[in-house]
């Protein structure tokens, strides 16, 4: 599963940032029948590897699988609609199996 994380923040000026993980939950511990989740600092986390990060004036809001390409990856498709704080744009990237 990829996740798309966004970040807006001001330091001396706003900054946008966006991250895609790639997200494997096999090794998680399944917490669906815990009545709370007070003391899972021992549990098994998801795993994580961050794919892609962009820092810039567009808040990408959105991705969608693409479609297959010739040499056999796969194209990844992220929006932004401008929500007065950014540029529109779609950013197309490329995912290939190393």
């Amino acid at each position: 599963m990829l996740v798309l994380e966004r970040e807006f923040s001001v330091v001396l000026f706003p900054r946008l940032r966006c991250r895609i993980y790639e997200t494997d939950m096999c090794s998680a511990e399944n917490v669906i029948l815990r009545k709370n989740l007070a003391g899972l600092k021992d549990a098994d986390r998801v795993k994580k590897k961050l794919l892609y990060e962009n820092t810039g004036f567009s808040m990408y809001e959105g991705m969608c699988l693409g479609p297959r390409l010739q040499d056999g990856s796969r194209m990844l498709v992220l929006v932004s609609d401008a929500d007065k704080k950014s540029f529109r744009s779609v950013l197309s990237l490329r995912l290939s199996h190393r």
